[in-house]
């Protein structure tokens, strides 16, 4: 069977590979539109936000649910984004409540809430050790979260934006925020300084999308937009020095851990794959959505045997850039996923719950060599 290292979502989620047009798995987690999705740190867990309100954690592999996430008091009310810790042992969400919810996956329920936002909640990011969360929101602000003291500890606005779509952390550079905006935007903010380092105004001509930064190589960050183009901007020298431009609008945008595989979704429900070493020509068009506009997309991290995240570093890859080159184990020996079921789960004797951060290799290693 294809392995799976790509997810995507619309009226359902989708896993892909990247050779296949065609879907691996399709999910429908949702009643409505799901809104977001994003793989665990070990990718065996896929999380999806949904316009009903609902958080719901998926077998990557098998696709059963594991686990059920609502806000008892807010059931209805859509949730548009999620973001899990490097090890999996909490996820952070945002709605149209503008409420920024953070959940312990070990202890299945809601951990603590930050009400700080106005409007709706359109993104969350963690910073590199977990311990600030970003946020950001239709009104136009970014707000960063001292995880452990609750407290906001940074206050930014994109002014004239019309709404922040997406803020990402930098991959090296702990201080630097990229956000993209409504007004077609992308600004880059050092949260040290409390400062704005660049603001690339009318850099696309309608609504920023999505934005990403190489996984390998953080000067270079990257934007999608409903002008249906995509830029690749060099951070260092401040200017655009590459672009896609494609036939749809764009919706989505996802850099593969190989730092050279970009795909980007359309509201049309085309997923385009683009291999950068090599010419602007589409590599493959992945389907499954129909005509469902791609909310989201999210590559698989590439893990190590422990099943942790591996950050490739500079000299791992090149790219052609315009002119420059909760712990619970189970029986069966099977590395999957969480045993942070509920009751509506269907998970089997066969799961293996490594969302808290505990990997079923290190205790199948272990038993090994018992």
């Amino acid at each position: 069977m294809m392995t799976a290292c790509l997810a995507s979502c619309g009226k359902v989620v989708l896993t892909h590979g990247l050779e296949d047009p065609m879907p691996v798995m399709t999910l429908s987690p949702h009643k409505g539109a799901i809104n977001g999705v994003t793989w665990n740190h070990n990718n065996q867990v896929i999380a999806s936000a949904g316009a009903d309100g609902r958080i719901v954690l998926s077998h990557a592999g098998k696709g059963n649910q594991l686990l059920l996430l609502e806000d008892e008091l807010n059931r209805t009310i859509p949730t548009n984004a999620v973001a899990f810790t490097s090890n999996s042992q909490f996820l952070a969400s945002g709605g149209n409540d503008g409420i920024v919810k953070l959940w312990d996956l070990k202890r299945r329920a809601l951990s603590n809430s930050f009400k700080s936002h106005l409007a709706g909640i359109t993104s969350v990011a963690w910073n590199g050790n977990d311990t600030i969360l970003a946020s950001s929101s239709l009104s136009g602000d970014i707000i960063l979260h001292n995880v452990s003291s609750g407290i906001p500890i940074a206050n930014f606005t994109q002014k004239n934006s019309q709404g922040v779509r997406m803020v990402r952390y930098a991959t090296q550079r702990k201080n630097v925020l990229a956000s993209a905006g409504n007004d077609g935007t992308v600004q880059l903010w050092d949260i040290t300084a409390r400062s704005t380092i660049v603001s690339f105004t009318g850099a696309h001509s309608s609504r920023v999308s999505a934005i990403a930064f190489s996984p390998f190589k953080d000067v270079l960050l990257s934007s999608a937009s409903l002008d249906q183009k995509v830029h690749f901007f060099d951070i260092s020298e401040r200017k655009v020095v590459k672009t896609l431009s494609t036939e749809s609008p764009l919706t989505s945008l996802a850099f593969h851990a190989d730092g050279h595989t970009i795909a980007v979704g359309t509201l049309y429900g085309q997923i385009l794959v683009y291999d950068l070493r090599a010419s602007h020509n589409v590599k493959n068009t992945l389907k499954g959505h129909d005509n469902n506009a791609v909310n989201f997309l999210d590559f698989a991290g590439r893990v190590n045997l422990e099943g942790e995240k591996v950050q490739l570093n500079e000299s791992s890859t090149s790219l052609k850039l315009g002119e420059r080159n909760a712990s619970v184990t189970l029986k069966e020996n099977v590395p999957v996923v969480a045993g942070l079921a509920s009751k509506k789960s269907s998970v089997g004797a066969n799961d293996t719950s490594i969302l808290n951060g505990s990997d079923s290799r290190k205790e199948l290693r272990r038993s090994n060599e018992r």
